[in-house]
């Protein structure tokens, strides 16, 4: 026995299981891949006196112990045992797979006895090449449905020629990709495409041998095809991981001091009496308590009583029970389980019942087998067993950590889930996943208990809140795991954290349960999930098939890695969670309610919108001017400020800019409102542009469909800044700070990131521009847009609020009240610490006062962002009458049409490191500028969030 390498025990409660295909790299550097063994080698390798229950390291779990009918769970082996007076490390014992081996050299491939063993035995070489060279595993092994695993058919797949007496196999590259491999018998010079084996009807020609090398046999009669795939797929292995959370109870100790005692029990417990004398005579002399022989004999039958309720109840409903009670000051929080009550935050009651910081929790996983090819959900397909024979114990493992728990509103989740439109929704995904399921040839009896409107929501919002949480818990999002309490008793989850390690983790992530910190959390769970950058086809649920019953869901919104997730990234729709009339939270909405479009019908080459039969007269067809051309874009809106009827011409609007389509969105919005927009002409609109939300900003019903183009980008969408700005009072926080936690989401959907320059930059541009927009536009509605093209090195950022404009807001101030032009307002407006002296403003834009400076209105934000387009690109700004246009050598102004205030700015980002060092740079500049010409008893020194960009 060699020893090849090593793995943490929680790997082997996991993706490293019996049955699993692992990778050790040895001391030589050679490559070994081998199949984890079963139960039964375990015992082999544990010592005479540690098998099955024996083992030192027993761990109870009295409930989950009676639902898997078992007696208790093995930790993975470790340390030593004494065997004839020679100390033996406990070993999991592992079996070389494949069998079949590869030379990178001569890229020969044969079985592993037909190789060169090394010296030290720990690795095979090709004698036949220079160097000797180490051979590798093949890459190729057959799996199917039914969980076995056997090696490729190498010897079978060539037919070879009747006269080939030297058979010998080289898998050759003859092109790229899977279709390039070829499989070569040097003796008769026959070949056969790898490609040809990856049929989804399995190998042809190839039936399963029903291998099993982690038990060391083949199980005959197995009807399923053998499928391809890579040794390293992550589709070889799924582990069937059942869980519990430990709840107060007292069985665990009393087995514990039965110990081997228990087993012997067993064996007479349908007789009392003779029960009560091995208890007298075996159990009793040795007894760790107070307890007589009577009386361990009538704990033994409560607890087998006890047992027999927890095989057929269900687990989690008694742990909803634990986690809706306040633990604190009872005898059932000092160890297993501290649970302390939160008060629910106003904006939250009626939709949800109770939340508590879980300070304290165990929880014990145990190993119940494995799937391959397809994840078990639901029980669906029955795992491959861990043993030969069953066993009276299973792999497991304890872990200690923290969380959070949140119950729903049952009265409000039954009202929710009986309404007529859920319903209705809900019987449509039924349908689309028993359509899918037909299709692939199965035939399903029923459907799935999960596909029901209670759990997708829950399901979706302890997505959503894991997604959140990680950015302000300090753990990763792989790190936070999922357990949903769902049934028509229960409408709750838990999102907690856990380590083996026995003193448990921080309480990071339970100290987000306090109620000033959940709510912010929670609206911003609930905001975050109505924009995915894959809208419309995530929302409209073109990203998914059908099979997952999922709707709306995709990577760029709600899935998580699946370690954190219950039912793999299955069963999951944020319609019903926000963004949408279906939407259980759709009252918590940060976003402003979406104003009712006008249909513009595309059936032929016009359409019409229903108006007034005097503006049927005489159309004038206007052309609508190409998104990338934004001062033609300006001088377009001017042109639309008479009130004859107009049909739109959207032939020419080409490639979609934000800049463009926000400023076109306004101005077009502005003249469908009017109602002097009675149709358009020309080719179908931009399939790109209502992707992004373009035309439903404009207030026209486009049909939406796939665009070509990239994913960094954030789509076109309206803010309301009435309920932001109620959220920084109610929340103690300044306009700043709350725009920064705001402006996150919005800065990742472009950068496609959190870490990062282009994170940064991104973050810090939207976070002073928005609070602008907060602080001085006193306007209801903002509306944001950007993109980034990684190809060109190009970033495009636009901002709109309906505020009193650039002019109204200086002349709010003493200073600047006899501003009368809006010309003079807007390179006013760019200059530093102008915003910054404006302390007559009313209480209504000034925010929450901060302890320290961080956050103080400065007025640098608009001035720092403006010199950092200009030198990578330009910066534009518009209100009122007029907008100015500055780059790195010239100003351009013209006239404006927009009510409110208009900035955008587009530059490069090929050096954002330089871009730090330049900050200190045009800050430092600024303060100067500040002194000499804005005000020489103003506050002209920058805060310290307008000078730091990147983190």
């Amino acid at each position: 026995m060699k020893d090849v390498g090593s793995i943490r025990r929680s790997q082997i409660i996991g993706p490293f299981g019996p049955g699993s295909i692992v990778d050790f790299r040895q001391p030589s550097g050679a490559l070994l891949s081998g199949v984890m063994q079963g139960l039964e080698a375990w015992d082999g390798y544990s010592g005479p006196s540690n098998k099955g229950l024996n083992d030192p390291n027993l761990i109870r779990e009295p409930r989950l112990e009676a639902k898997l009918a078992i007696k208790g769970f093995r930790p993975p082996l470790i340390g030593q045992y004494t065997f004839q007076n020679e100390k033996r490390d406990r070993v999991l014992p592992v079996r070389r797979f494949p069998d079949w081996q590869s030379c990178p050299d001569c890229h020969v491939i044969q079985k592993s006895g037909m190789w060169a063993p090394s010296r030290g035995g720990d690795s095979l070489h090709c004698g036949h090449c220079v160097g000797r060279p180490a051979v590798v595993p093949v890459r190729f092994v057959a799996i199917c449905e039914h969980g076995h695993l056997n090696d490729f058919p190498w010897d079978k797949w060539i037919n070879h020629k009747p006269d080939c007496e030297q058979p010998l196999l080289k898998l050759i590259t003859v092109g790229a990709g899977i279709a390039g491999l070829q499989l070569k018998c040097t003796g008769c010079s026959e070949t056969r495409s790898i490609a040809e084996a990856f049929s989804p009807n399995g190998i042809p020609g190839h039936a399963c041998r029903g291998g099993r090398p982690w038990l060391g046999d083949y199980e005959t009669g197995c009807e399923a095809p053998a499928r391809t795939t890579q040794r390293g797929a992550s589709n070889t292995y799924f582990p069937v991981v059942e869980s519990a959370i430990t709840l107060p109870d007292w069985r665990a100790h009393f087995y514990d001091r039965l110990g081997a005692n228990r087993s012997v029990l067993e064996d007479f417990d349908d007789d009392r009496d003779m029960l009560l004398r091995i208890i007298q005579k075996r159990v009793a002399p040795e007894w760790e308590g107070s307890e007589s022989a009577e009386e361990i004999c009538d704990l033994y039958f409560e607890a087998k009583d006890k047992d027999a309720e927890d095989a057929v109840a269900d687990l989690k409903l008694a742990e909803f029970r634990m986690l809706s009670t306040d633990t604190r000051g009872s005898e059932l929080g000092k160890k297993d389980l501290l649970n302390a009550a939160q008060e629910i935050p106003a904006p939250l009651r009626g939709l949800v019942s109770y939340i508590s910081s879980v300070e304290r929790l165990r929880e014990v996983r145990a190993l119940t087998g494995f799937t391959r090819l397809k994840a078990s959900v639901a029980g669906k397909p029955a795992p491959s067993p861990l043993s030969k024979s069953p066993k009276d114990w299973l792999p497991g493992i304890e872990v200690n950590g923290e969380g959070i728990f949140v119950a729903l509103d049952q009265s409000a989740v039954q009202t929710w889930e009986t309404s007529p439109a859920v319903e209705t929704h809900i019987r449509r995904l039924q349908s689309q996943w028993m359509e899918v399921k037909i299709a692939a040839g199965e035939n399903p009896s029923s459907l799935p208990a999960e596909l029901s409107a209670r759990y997708i929501l829950i399901h979706t919002l302890a997505h959503a809140l894991i997604s959140e949480l990680s950015l302000e818990s300090g753990y990763s999002s792989t790190s936070l795991r999922e357990r949903l309490y769902v049934d028509s008793n229960m409408a709750g989850l838990l999102i907690y954290t856990s380590t083996s390690d026995a003193d448990g983790t921080m309480g990071g992530l339970s100290r987000q349960a306090a109620p000033s910190r959940f709510e912010h959390s929670f609206l911003r769970t609930v905001s975050s999930q109505e924009l995915c950058s894959a809208d419309p086809l995530c929302s409209a649920g073109l990203a998914s098939n059908g099979a997952s019953g999922n709707h709306a869901a995709c990577h760029s919104c709600v899935f998580l890695p699946e370690t954190s997730c219950e039912s793999f990234n299955s069963f999951l729709d944020r319609t019903l969670l926000c963004s949408s009339d279906l939407a259980f939270f759709q009252d918590l909405s940060e976003g402003k309610p979406r104003k009712r479009t006008l249909p513009l019908s595309t059936n032929g080459p016009t359409a019409s919108i229903s108006a007034p039969p005097s503006h049927i007269e005489a159309v004038k067809v206007v052309q609508v001017p190409a998104f990338r051309d934004e001062l033609g874009v300006i001088e377009f809106g001017n042109t639309l400020r008479s009130n004859d009827p107009i049909k739109l011409n959207f032939g020419n609007i080409g490639f979609a800019t934000p800049s463009g389509m926000l400023l076109l969105s306004r101005h077009i919005r502005s003249a469908v409102d009017r109602g002097i927009v009675v149709g358009h002409t020309g080719e179908e609109p931009n399939g790109y542009a209502a992707n992004v939300g373009f035309f439903e900003q404009c207030g026209i019903d486009v049909p939406r469909r796939q665009a070509t183009g990239g994913d960094n980008y954030l789509p076109l969408q309206a803010v309301d800044l009435r309920k932001w700005r109620s959220d920084a009072e109610n929340g103690s926080l300044s306009y700043g700070e709350l725009a920064d936690q705001r402006v996150g989401r919005m800065a990742r959907l472009i950068a496609r990131d959190t870490r990062g320059n282009l994170f940064d930059l991104m973050k810090y541009c939207l976070r002073e521009i928005v609070r602008n927009a907060l602080e001085h536009g006193n306007g209801d509605t903002m509306w944001v847009t950007g993109q980034y093209w990684p190809t060109r090195d190009t970033v495009e950022l636009t901002i709109f609020d309906d505020g009193i404009g650039i002019l109204g807001s200086l002349q709010r101030n003493e200073r600047f009240s006899n501003i009368g032009d809006d010309l003079k307002a807007l390179r006013l407006a760019v200059l530093p610490s102008t915003s910054g002296v404006h302390k007559q403003e009313s209480s209504i834009t000034a925010g929450s006062e901060t302890t320290d400076d961080t956050w103080k209105n400065s007025g640098f934000g608009l001035y720092v962002t403006s010199q950092l387009a200009r030198r990578k690109g330009h910066f534009v700004i518009g209100s009122g009458s007029k907008f100015l246009r500055i780059g790195s050598s010239r100003y351009v102004k013209g006239d404006f049409s927009l009510s409110g205030t208009y900035v955008s700015m587009n530059f490069s980002v090929a050096d954002l490191q330089r871009a730090a060092a330049e900050v200190g740079t045009i800050v430092k500049k600024g303060e100067s500028i500040a002194q000499r010409y804005v005000s020489k008893d103003a506050d002209v020194f920058a805060s310290a969030a307008s000078k730091e960009i990147f983190q």
